[in-house]
């Protein structure tokens, strides 16, 4: 066997030892047996021992725990207990594996999961009971040692319209044996608003989904960005956005600002699903195919975009646009365009003016 399984008395020595045991400890087995734990144990872990030894005053059946041991060459490990007690031979049986990896990995988990805000959680639908990992309870400023969560009062963290949204995701997870994620605000226990962005996935068994698996990560900072540069997008005279060109040669819109409504005749929501709704618009203006070539040749020749054309409202009015961009390509080929277009309708038909009159007028400049 790989585990360390050992005979102990209720003074806490080692009585007998297997020899994996010994070899996990670096110990001969005459080097161990008639030796105290204290002799082998973390000073620092000592406590946790003790205090499962006084378990046993109490009547304890089983008790488990996880400590450093420092072994002959001076190395730390990690070894997970799991003992039994038989208090009419006064031993104690006991067996130890090697965790040393695994708590480290554990930690380095714990330490990327603390930096960037984001931690796990599980639902189990059959014992209807919830798990938050330490993160989770920190975003939601609860006590990972006294504070059980359920579902109603997981739900009950979050803001006004988003209980609703949390809920129908959580069904839709559910029912259609997919993930899903979604954004919300909860508010913690110290009445803070506090954005998250939560990820679930269904676990199944015999066609019944038994486990929902998850994170969910505190992205406050990053919203409030978001938010700011939106802001400032919709009070701009025209339309942000990004445009993006696949590999494929598909085209669609996304983050699209306020303004899209001023200058396309549409709502950020319907280009953001269907860019074609423009671009059917650009047609009726008969320069479809020259605004699609001004976009692939700024690409090609890796400078910014700059563009000039007329568009068709919804309304049927005419109007003359001007596009102006900045492109990067991502590793996989994809084209991002962050984009501004301006409706610069009374400009051209100042130009235009202007240059019907200088022509009349037999004037140059």
């Amino acid at each position: 066997v790989p585990e360390l399984i050992s005979t102990g008395d209720f003074e806490g020595r080692f009585l007998q030892i297997n020899r994996a045991g010994g070899e996990i400890l670096g110990y001969s087995e005459d080097e161990i047996i008639g030796q105290s734990f204290e002799r082998f144990i973390h000073p620092d872990d000592l406590s946790i021992c003790y205090n499962e030894l006084k378990s046993l005053e109490r009547g304890a059946s089983t008790f488990d725990f996880e400590v450093r041991f420092i072994t002959k060459k001076n190395n730390i490990i990690w070894l997970s207990w799991f003992c039994t007690p038989n208090f009419k031979e006064g031993l104690i049986y006991s067996t130890a594996k090697n965790i040393t990896e695994e708590k480290e990995l554990r930690e380095l988990n714990r330490q990327v999961g603390e930096m960037a805000k984001i931690g796990s959680w599980e639902y189990d639908l059959i014992n209807n009971t919830i798990y938050w990992s330490d993160e989770v309870h920190k975003i939601h400023g609860t006590d990972p040692k006294s504070y059980i969560p359920t579902l109603e009062n997981a739900l009950a963290f979050y803001k006004g319209d988003y209980v609703e949204l949390v809920q129908s995701k959580l069904d839709a997870i559910i029912n259609t044996d997919s993930e899903d994620k979604y954004e919300a605000i909860i508010v913690n226990t110290s009445n803070k608003e506090v954005w998250v962005q939560a990820l679930g996935k269904p676990e199944f068994v015999d066609g019944k989904c038994v486990k929902l698996h998850g994170s969910l990560q505190d992205i406050t900072e990053k919203k409030e960005a978001e938010l700011r540069l939106k802001s400032l997008a919709d009070n701009l005279p025209g339309v942000m956005f990004q445009f993006v060109l696949n590999t494929d040669g598909s085209n669609s819109f996304r983050m699209v600002s306020e303004g899209s409504k001023l200058i396309w005749g549409f709502a950020p929501e319907e280009v953001t699903r269907n860019s074609q709704l423009v671009w059917g618009q650009v047609a009726l203006g008969g320069e479809l195919e020259k605004v699609q070539n001004s976009i692939e040749t700024a690409v090609k020749n890796d400078t910014d975009w700059t563009y000039q054309w007329v568009y068709v409202m919804p309304t049927g009015e005419k109007k003359v646009h001007r596009g102006y961009g900045s492109h990067n390509t991502l590793v996989d080929g994809t084209v991002i365009c962050n984009s501004l277009i301006l409706d610069v309708t009374a400009q051209a038909k100042s130009e235009e003016l202007l240059d019907e009159v200088s022509s009349l007028a037999k004037i140059g400049s």
